[in-house]
């Protein structure tokens, strides 16, 4: 069963990744990235120079990310990834591409459809609305 759907220009995308990829039986990963500049450099220096992290830092982590969490311009990213490294019960097929997903992160994309405009892969859901996985995510827990 397929998780999510994927249009031809994203398939086409994905198979140009695979087919540049040394990987000889690939499988994709779907993550988010966002350019935090240095809103977390304070936070990365304090990490490095500890040799454990403590809950009152883990607070104080999660707290400026959701202060700043809807500032961050962040894009969807396909990286191939060789499927020998995962459990069959990590993967989820889409379209006829194997995604490196868990079964959690795979009800969050249903009735989603993954495209790839103006170099970009989106996720649009039956309206055409764009979203992100962090989107989807709030989206589920009512927030």
């Amino acid at each position: 069963m397929s998780v999510f759907s994927i249009d031809s220009s994203a398939l086409e995308k994905i198979r140009r990744i695979f087919a540049q990829s040394d990987c000889r039986n690939p499988v994709a990963r779907l993550y988010e990235k966002a350019n935090a500049g240095g809103l977390f450099a304070d936070l990365s220096a304090e990490l490095i120079s500890k040799r454990n992290v403590d809950d009152e830092f883990t607070t104080r982590a999660k707290d400026r990310l959701t202060s700043i969490e809807d500032k961050l311009e962040s894009q969807l990213v396909v990286s191939p990834y060789e499927r020998s490294n995962f459990q069959e019960d990590e993967l989820q097929d889409a379209s006829g591409i194997t995604f490196v997903m868990n079964a959690g992160a795979a009800k969050l994309l249903t009735d989603c459809s993954l495209t790839f405009e103006n170099g970009r892969f989106l996720l649009r859901d039956g309206d055409s609305k764009i979203f992100t996985l962090r989107s989807l995510a709030r989206r589920a827990k009512g927030i």
